[in-house]
């Protein structure tokens, strides 16, 4: 009796040890080359960010510009609502 229950204990450690196993989480499992990978694609999506951040800014100062320093710049009133209707997204 004894030596059966030793049996069925060991069994469940092992299925137990088994399906710990296969639940390990999958950054676990990731090479370096991988996580380069993910590195340099968020540090794209950072800069992508940024640019449309300062595209964004520059077109509201563009609207915000006296005809005097649109003209100093080389540029007409027109021109400038143009490029300030853009969206941050295009360049």
């Amino acid at each position: 009796m004894l030596a059966s229950s030793h049996r069925e204990i060991a069994m469940n450690l092992q299925i137990r040890l088994d399906l710990e196993e296969r639940q390990t989480p999958f950054i676990l499992e990731w090479s370096p080359p991988d996580l380069d990978r993910l590195t340099r694609r968020a540090r794209a999506v950072m800069q992508w960010c940024r640019l449309c951040h300062q595209r964004a800014r520059g077109r509201r100062a563009l609207r915000r510009m006296s005809d005097t320093i649109l003209r100093d710049i080389g540029i007409t009133r027109i021109e400038a609502l143009r490029e300030a209707r853009k969206p941050f997204w295009k360049a």
